[in-house]
């Protein structure tokens, strides 16, 4: 769906999570709130793909960070295949 040059590591990606889920918390959202926002924002991303409809550079990014805080909530599984995610 997305792919993004190689300017991160494991660690970045997972820093990237971190620091939207903390800046969302200072904002006041709780992390349950965050996580389905994270999950309707890369649900939305991947309906655009479907319809051939145009992705924006900033939709691959937001989705890569969306991606990355659902990593942190151990909604998703970094190494596990199963969820169809594929990060090189």
């Amino acid at each position: 769906m997305s792919k993004w040059d190689e300017t991160h590591d494991e660690e970045g990606l997972l820093k990237i999570g971190a620091s939207l889920l903390i800046t969302g918390m200072k904002d006041g959202v709780d992390l349950e709130t965050q996580k389905i926002g994270y999950v309707k924002y890369l649900d939305s991303i991947k309906n655009k793909k479907v319809e051939k409809k145009r992705i924006y550079r900033s939709d691959h990014n937001m989705g890569l960070y969306a991606l990355m805080a659902l990593i942190k909530l151990k909604e998703i599984d970094f190494h596990d295949d199963m969820d169809g995610i594929f990060i090189q």
